[in-house]
């Protein structure tokens, strides 16, 4: 029988503040707590808790990655559009606000939920062309189809998983992290997108919630598998 985790109140807060840190995002453990509370709301938390609690409702869908892989980029982008649901929980709040104080570093409500239509730029490296992303997010989800159909059967019987099935099912939610964050499919929030999409997958294939934390003993190996990994998405 397949299992879902149930992540923790203390883990999904973790999550939150750590996924928002890694952007330099500047917010407290206090700001958590008034978020939480609904005292004063920070809306970057609040975006990142409603996106986190939409991950794992969508976790406990045992059709959510599909048995044959789709025919054109297409039905791919219908078959992904939760990960549009998963941007407008994580940036409407923001965005909204951000349209009320004029702040020019706020995306726009029209964008939000919104694949990119820009041309972007990360550290002088220019990001792929927003007419390339149909057809990289369709080669990512008939990749990870054709993965998840080799471990369908265990996932579906986890007892039968070894330490490296597992492995396996560990690195390919990391890749799948990687690969989004090198597509960069919206505007912003794309790096944020990805890290929910992991832990999207690892919670539908019954691993923990994973936080990668935002001090740079751990942001700087991650940081350094993304370079990697933009090896294989030109401009």
């Amino acid at each position: 029988m397949r299992i879902f985790p149930d992540p923790t109140n203390d883990a999904i807060t973790a999550f939150a503040y750590h996924s928002t840190r890694m952007e330099r995002i500047p917010i407290s453990k206090t700001d958590i707590d008034h978020t939480i509370t609904g005292t004063k709301i920070n809306p970057f938390l609040e975006g990142q808790f409603k996106a986190t609690n939409l991950i794992i409702q969508l976790a406990y869908n045992e059709n959510l990655i599909p048995e044959s892989v789709p025919q054109n980029w297409q039905q791919s982008l219908e078959q992904t559009s939760f990960l549009k649901k998963i941007h407008l929980n994580l940036l409407r709040t923001v965005s909204e606000y951000g349209a009320i104080t004029l702040n020019p570093d706020v995306i726009g409500v029209k964008q939000v939920g919104e694949w990119r239509e820009d041309r972007k730029w990360i550290n002088e490296k220019e990001m792929p062309s927003p007419l390339l992303i149909p057809h990289l997010i369709h080669d990512w989800w008939s990749n990870l189809i054709n993965f998840h159909n080799e471990y369908r059967n265990k996932i579906d019987m986890p007892q039968l998983l070894t330490e490296d099935d597992i492995k396996a099912l560990v690195n390919k939610a990391y890749e799948s992290n990687l690969k989004l964050c090198c597509i960069k499919p919206f505007s912003d929030g794309s790096n944020r997108i990805a890290r929910c999409t992991e832990n999207l997958l690892r919670l539908n294939w019954g691993l923990p919630l994973k936080v990668i934390r935002y001090e740079d003993e751990y942001k700087l190996p991650y940081i350094e598998d993304i370079k990697k990994m933009q090896l294989q998405y030109p401009a």
